[in-house]
């Protein structure tokens, strides 16, 4: 196999370390190798100006991407961060890799403190420093302390289901900003993620942008681009995709049907439509024009039986009797020849 010659011709440039490269380039989470190389990169380059909200401008990330991707890499040692008393960071230290774990500081120690009670129901993982944190984490997303249950739901994430810390702490976020602050639909959304494959942090921001596209797209087929939709309809499409798993151009092809019907948007009209296609097998287009095909051949057949039975129904007396072909001439003649063996000639 051919050799490859590595050369550089621009300025500037940004000095990762080895073990980093060795260890975490393969195994941790793209979002979070961007933020390290990001900040390494502002170190070298002497950017003193760094704030959390500018990070997340500047890499098109949430505030919380940001924080969550710091705790990583302090839990991993690659850095070591120091908060002031409002618990706001104040300072990042690029470290080897090589400390104790239990040594590195929590980048969210402004989070309140997990009770006692919170924390005595635990087994096996709750016993690990992360999945303290994460328990923090959960009381300050929620803005309350968490009962046993919802402690026993973490765990069973975690232990059970088989959920990382990363993805769990990232399913508390998005809860908390679709305002479900409820453990049970945290741990339910964990496990519809977990049967379609999502274990990454990465991977489920990429199913919610897909998710957030077909949203997007059915409320333009409905002319409703102007609004964000509600509940109701938030769960009609989430049924849609997930649940009958259909891909966007079948959803888009019943809302265009809808509209087309009766003129007006109707996210029932179109659930109607996909509940029919989804008990009939509909997987594709063919699919859909092989049914459009049977349903229009039942059609004819049946307006030709109708129309048969309609000119049945209005068939008078005068139509029922058998039609006979009648020689007049014959006839006359007949009559003729009667008349006079009859009387005779006159």
């Amino acid at each position: 196999m051919q050799n490859i010659k590595l050369t550089a011709s621009g300025r500037g440039a940004t000095p990762v370390p080895d073990f980093f490269i060795d260890k975490f380039m393969i195994q941790a989470d793209g979002e979070y190798v961007k933020i390290y190389l990001f900040l390494l990169k502002s170190f070298y380059a002497g950017d003193t100006d760094i704030t959390i909200s500018g990070i997340a401008d500047r890499l098109e990330e949430t505030e919380r991407d940001i924080i969550r991707a710091l705790k990583y890499w302090e839990k991993n040692n690659v850095i070591k961060t120091e908060i002031d008393e409002s618990g706001a960071i104040v300072s990042i230290d690029f470290s080897d890799g090589t400390g104790d774990a239990s040594e590195s500081t929590d980048a969210l120690k402004c989070a309140p403190k997990a009770t006692e009670a919170s924390l005595k129901n635990t087994k096996s993982s709750a016993d690990s420093d992360e999945f303290r944190e994460l328990i923090l984490s959960a009381e300050k997303y929620f803005g309350r302390t968490l009962r046993a249950t919802d402690v026993d739901i973490l765990l069973n994430m975690i232990d059970n289901i088989g959920i990382s810390y990363e993805l769990a702490d990232y399913l508390l976020c998005y809860a908390v900003e679709r305002d479900k602050k409820s453990m049970r639909y945290v741990e339910a959304t964990g496990i519809a993620w977990k049967d379609e494959g999502i274990t990454t942090v990465a991977q489920a921001k990429e199913h919610l942008q897909c998710n957030n596209d077909i949203i997007s797209c059915v409320m333009k087929a409905f002319g409703l681009q102007k609004r964000n939709p509600g509940t109701s309809e938030l769960d009609y499409i989430a049924k849609w995709r997930d649940n009958y798993s259909f891909d966007v151009d079948i959803i888009l092809e019943a809302c265009n049907r809808t509209m087309s019907a009766i003129n007006q948007p109707s996210f029932h009209y179109a659930d109607k439509i996909l509940s029919n296609w989804h008990e009939k097998g509909i997987k594709s287009f063919s699919d859909i024009k092989k049914l459009d095909d049977e349903y229009n051949e039942s059609l004819k057949k049946s307006t030709h039986s109708a129309t048969k039975k309609s000119t049945a129904k209005h068939t008078t007396r005068f139509h029922n009797f058998d039609q006979r072909d009648i020689d007049y001439d014959d006839l006359e003649r007949r009559i003729a020849e009667n008349n006079t063996k009859k009387y005779g000639d006159t």
